[in-house]
């Protein structure tokens, strides 16, 4: 009996994950934007190189801290070179012990890893908060797809249902004699016109969910189901002040001021190069022919200078590298400022286009219901054909679907300009400013 109840046991324990693994899972906006930001490949990589940069950083300083390095070894040579002890390899068997300390004191090559290093570690922290910004609006973009999607199912259906009474009531009427056959093949033709479009809508909502999936890193045999969007305000201010956000806070321009920095910290790192290197040290230990006993052990402390004389304009040609990459940089700088004021206008008038578009198609909306009634008394006391009634069903859905489709495409817009003036964040400060 005991081991009856332990295999019971152990099959509930392993049912239990399936169980919970086929169960369909419920996201939000907000959440599936934290989700993005935890588990994105993307996002990932950019973190992890943000690590990269800050141990980089580190070791930039260590080369400005003092070096201890331990030495040992054993020389043997064909005959003595008259040198004196604890200078070189003086003797027939020599035998070497001794820890060195060093410092150093200045290097050109030094000072530019670590400038550069600090600069490097700016821009990775950049690339990271810019590919989290792409990432948050790319979950925004496939999240209103999908409810654009879901929209487009459901009106479809709808008038599905609304095709399959015209086209029964249109072979109700044929059979009274009141409308021509055709009218009953015209209403079949369009009846399954509409179960087309509602495979077309289901297969667009596939490829929608499976977007999402992709971005947020969930399993593809994973089930979900995405919620409404609880916000249906509509806010714009002016796009002058977009204009003057973008000025400051494109991260794409950050970048490339870090860039001028960069060559800027190079062409004084080429001139550093032509001073000298400096280092100083402290050796304490045994370079002797003896056995190491106490009175064979000694120091050494040395000052070591190196000087470029003569490099055939070397050094030259790097300050000259630098300052051309300077220029180059702040041409690129004032294209990319002019492009983004193109860009900032082009996703604000694109906001004003859907605004617009979800207001007319409000309006709309309400009348084509409304001529859709009138329609079907019209078709029903003969004055309206059957074909008039299939119109304004059409006319009806399209509204229906356009309506919907206006007010999260101007969401998308919305985000999409958040992104150009590097402000999206995971919050909902891009709907309500």
């Amino acid at each position: 009996m005991g081991k009856i109840k332990q295999m019971i046991s152990i099959v509930i324990f392993l049912w239990i994950p399936l169980v919970s693994y086929s169960q369909e899972q419920t996201f939000d906006l907000p959440s599936l934007m934290n989700l993005a930001l935890e588990k994105n490949a993307d996002v990932m990589v950019q973190y992890m190189g943000t690590r990269i940069s800050q141990k980089q950083r580190w070791q930039a300083i260590t080369a400005w801290l003092p070096q201890i390095t331990g030495e040992g070894g054993y020389i043997e040579s064909s005959g003595s070179n008259g040198i004196p002890d604890f200078v070189g390899a003086n003797g027939l068997k020599e035998r070497i012990a001794y820890l060195n300390a060093s410092q150093t004191i200045f290097n050109s090559d030094n000072w530019l890893n670590l400038k550069e290093s600090k600069i490097n570690n700016k821009q990775q922290t950049l690339f990271y908060n810019l590919t989290r910004q792409q990432v948050l609006f790319e979950v925004i973009q496939a999240y209103f797809n999908i409810l654009k999607s879901q929209g487009e199912i459901k009106t479809y259906q709808q008038n599905l249902e609304a095709f399959k009474l015209i086209y029964q009531q249109s072979q109700l009427l044929y059979k009274s004699g009141e409308v021509p056959e055709i009218d009953v093949k015209k209403s079949l033709v369009e009846f399954m016109l509409q179960k087309n479009s509602v495979i077309r809508a289901n297969k667009t909502y596939q490829e929608n969910i499976n977007r999402l999936k992709t971005i947020v890193n969930l399993p593809m045999e994973e089930k979900i189901t995405i919620t409404e969007f609880p916000y249906s305000k509509i806010h714009l201010d002016s796009v002058e002040q977009y204009q003057l956000v973008a000025t400051s806070n494109n991260l794409e321009l950050k970048m490339l001021q870090i860039d001028l920095t960069r060559f800027r910290i190079q062409k004084t790192s080429a001139l550093l190069q032509h001073l000298p290197v400096a280092n100083v040290g402290f050796l304490y230990g045994w370079d002797t022919n003896d056995l190491l006993r106490g009175n064979t052990r000694g120091w050494q402390a040395y000052l070591s200078l190196s000087l470029p004389l003569w490099q055939w304009g070397g050094l030259a040609a790097n300050h000259q590298i630098a300052e051309l990459q300077y220029r180059q940089t702040q041409t690129k700088i004032d294209k990319l400022k002019r492009q983004i004021y193109q860009q900032v206008q082009v996703a604000y008038n694109e906001c004003l286009i859907q605004k617009q578009q979800m207001e007319a198609m409000e309006q709309s909306r309400d009348a084509a219901q409304e001529a859709m009634k009138m329609a079907q008394i019209g078709y029903r006391e003969g004055t309206l054909t059957n074909l008039d009634l299939i119109n304004t069903q059409k006319l009806l859905t399209e509204t229906q679907i356009n309506y919907s489709n206006a007010l999260y495409d101007f969401y998308i817009a919305k985000a999409q300009l958040f992104l150009t003036i590097g402000k999206m964040k995971e919050d909902f400060e891009w709907v309500e400013n």
